[in-house]
């Protein structure tokens, strides 16, 4: 629908820089209609990432804030909270309603450390729009390598740490969190 307002949930910006702002003007909201519908009828094949929930209480033992910052649709990231049992292990959660702009944009992520009153914040994310929200939010960024991009792309895009799997980011977290300390 041309002339339609956007979506703010994250895909609001794939269909144009993947295809070309004419694409999006023409077919954006039929494409991101479309994709729902095919990632709606897989949420009840989707599993967490092995070591999720033991890397959010690893986070809250060390008396560390935890937000949830996503772009993600609101159904959707209901069901990832309630498949990980996340609520209880979260001080707060932000989404792409409480920001003007989504990822790669810095909104979400200054609104989520906002949210904690933090100063200081490490953001842990699996992808390019993540790590280019976290530079532009001026905070570390630790990537993961789940969300298909590699470590190169990780990398280059501003991660400073990149981890196989969450996994072996929970293995390693004291060392991440003191690495991005002394570097901030």
């Amino acid at each position: 629908m041309a002339g339609a307002p956007r979506d703010r949930h994250g895909g609001d910006r794939l269909v144009a820089h993947v295809a070309g702002e004419a694409v999006e003007t023409r077919l954006g909201e039929r494409i991101r209609e479309a994709w729902k519908e095919v990632a709606d009828a897989v949420l009840p094949d989707l599993a967490p990432f092995p070591g999720a929930t033991t890397l959010l209480d690893a986070l809250r033992e060390r008396s560390l804030r935890v937000v949830l910052a996503t772009s993600g649709k609101p159904d959707h990231t209901d069901y990832a909270l309630d498949l990980l049992d996340a609520r209880p292990r979260i001080d707060e959660l932000t989404t792409s309603d409480d920001v003007g702009e989504t990822k790669p944009a810095p909104d979400l992520l200054s609104v989520a450390r906002q949210s904690v009153d933090a100063v200081l914040a490490v953001m842990i994310g699996d992808s390019v729009w993540d790590a280019v929200a976290a530079r532009d939010a001026a905070m570390p960024m630790i990537g993961v390598l789940s969300g298909g991009t590699g470590r190169d792309e990780l990398t280059r895009a501003g991660a400073w740490l990149v981890y196989d799997d969450v996994a072996a980011l929970t293995a390693d977290l004291d060392h991440a969190l003191s690495w991005c300390a002394q570097i901030r």
